[in-house]
């Protein structure tokens, strides 16, 4: 445990020595009761039986043997004394006993059977009937309590030495205790420090209290979002740096063959517009890299900035650009349903997103085709649903198709001017929108991008 252990230890020990020595110094002070009324017992019996001793002697008249009674009882009792009543009346006392007190005739005219009663002035008095006609005795006693008795040196040692022992124990349970998960968590964070993305600690903290489990699991979930993380960024880099590659390569060749007719017309004017198509592309790659970069940041912020957006006006206005745009190709677009909706986003996010889906699906839909477009009430708010009449796509690059510069069939794709970052640009917008986004290939037709989000509908 290094020095977490030792630091725990010394940490947690002196309170746990506070708290035993506390428990330890109530109950030594304080009497329970049963030991109260089990001292009462003993005290009422002793006093009985002198009681009934001397009493036996006094009948007799033997007045030196009662006093010798009377005074073997302030011998073993020096701090108490006993007297002697017949019918109501003091008849026997000890002259070195502490005085009867002077309700002690009251007292022994209501008693009715053997019994403490408390006196302040007094301390404990005790009051017992005898079997002898008419005699009671009469017993006093300073107030029971534990600093009239305090226990042996060696037992309070002994019971100090027990607390400190006991504390250590507990102690080195609780810190081993805590200090094995945080250690571990620790051990874990340092590794994925290091680049060890895989480390995990959920099921070696299992059996721990469930604060600590449920700290594993979120320390788990966080360290695999970090490694999602990270292998997008490194994904995304690689993928770009490829797709940079080509229009830069297309350039220098283009340059290079400028520079060698410089004095052909039109050599100059096809390297020129072949320059001006690629530099075109690189300008949409870059935008697209910065749109799908500035949307990934925003992932788990706050939507500050956002307002109430008619989703039902916005699609609508996205279908007839796309219907204007799909005519010069020979295609359509059509809204065959849109449900008033209201969502809280931010209007160009939402339209990007919906442009990019509705638009990848008019490249894909046959000449003479149109593209679907449904918004329709769902379980969970508003569904958008965009269908085209294409081939589809496989059914295990359905999971893929939201990646970024992922493509089904790379070449025919670029042929097409796809880049791959429409479905993933748009995947990301919607995500941010506390939607959801999935793709299915629908029977008799082809492929459907399905978009889910948290809208109202407009009453």
């Amino acid at each position: 445990m290094n020095r977490l252990f030792p630091r725990l230890f010394f940490l947690i020990w002196p309170a746990m020595v506070v708290v035993a020595g506390g428990f330890l110094l109530i109950s030594t002070i304080s009497v329970p009761e049963e030991r109260v009324e089990r001292r009462n017992r003993k005290v009422t019996a002793f006093v009985e039986h002198h009681g009934e001793r001397a009493a036996i002697l006094h009948q007799k008249g033997d007045q030196a043997g009662t006093a010798a009674i009377l005074r073997s009882y302030n011998e073993i009792e020096p701090d108490g004394g006993l007297a002697l009543f017949r019918d109501g009346v003091l008849v026997a006392t000890d002259p070195d006993s502490p005085p009867v007190p002077t309700q002690s005739q009251e007292l022994v005219k209501s008693v009715s059977r053997p019994g403490r009663i408390l006196n302040d002035d007094s301390g404990d008095v005790y009051v017992v009937p005898l079997s002898a006609a008419g005699y009671v005795a009469v017993a006093t006693h300073p107030t029971w309590t534990f600093w009239t008795r305090p226990p042996p040196a060696a037992t309070l040692l002994a019971q100090m030495l027990m607390v400190l022992g006991v504390s250590a124990v507990v102690c080195l349970v609780l810190v081993r205790r805590l200090s094995r998960p945080i250690q571990s968590l620790r051990e874990a964070a340092t590794r994925i420090a290091g680049g060890d993305l895989a480390r995990r600690v959920g099921n070696e903290l299992v059996d721990e209290p469930s604060e600590v489990s449920t700290l594993a699991r979120d320390f788990d979930r966080m360290a695999g979002r970090l490694g999602a993380l990270l292998s997008a960024q490194q994904r995304l880099v690689r993928d770009v740096s490829h797709e940079l590659r080509s229009p830069l390569s297309r350039l220098r060749v283009a340059i290079e063959l400028g520079r060698r007719n410089p004095s052909d017309p039109v050599a100059v004017a096809t390297t020129l517009d072949r320059i001006t198509r690629d530099v075109e592309r690189l300008d949409v790659l870059v935008s697209e890299v910065l749109d799908l970069a500035r949307l990934q940041a925003r992932l788990g912020s706050d939507n500050s900035a956002s307002v109430s957006v008619p989703l039902h006006e916005l699609v609508n206005a996205v279908v007839g650009d796309a219907d204007f745009e799909a005519e010069a190709q020979g295609r359509s677009v059509r809204a065959e349903r849109l449900d008033p909706f209201h969502l809280s986003g931010r209007a160009e996010e939402l339209r990007r997103a919906v442009e990019n889906v509705v638009r990848n699906a008019i490249r894909f839909t046959p000449e003479g085709t149109a593209v679907v477009v449904k918004l329709e009430a769902d379980i969970s708010g508003a569904v958008l649903t965009v269908t085209d009449q294409g081939a589809g796509v496989p059914e295990d690059a359905l999971t893929c198709l939201f990646e970024p510069f992922f493509r089904v069939e790379p070449d025919r794709e670029r042929s097409k001017g796809g880049l791959g970052l429409g479905l993933a640009i748009a995947e990301r917008a919607v995500h941010l929108h506390g939607g959801t986004v999935s793709a299915r290939n629908v029977p008799g037709a082809g492929l459907e991008v399905r978009m889910s989000f948290p809208a109202k509908p407009t009453g």
